[in-house]
């Protein structure tokens, strides 16, 4: 589950949602035909990816279930560079 957060992760980042999921989901598939059974020999790799799926999971769906206002990304320049002292 951990390959396939960061891979949807990444995949979000530079190419959207949508295709963020897909990437994801297919990611998945493929970690679980790869290394099914062969992770099992590793158990603190398997166990941090877990971790780290698990938390990413639960901090999307807390977030998406949020009544806060949706974060606008269009404010994120604005944001970053306010904290640059030079800019």
């Amino acid at each position: 589950m951990g390959a396939a957060v960061v891979i949807s992760l990444m995949a979000f980042a530079f190419l959207g949602v949508r295709l963020g999921a897909v990437f994801g989901v297919l990611a998945g598939i493929a970690a679980l035909y790869f290394n099914l059974g062969f992770m099992r020999d590793y158990t603190v790799l398997l166990a941090s990816l877990t971790a780290f799926g698990v938390s990413t999971l639960v901090c999307t769906i807390m977030s998406l279930m949020s009544k806060a206002p949706r974060f606008d990304f269009g404010t994120i320049n604005e944001e970053v560079q306010s904290y640059d002292p030079s800019a």
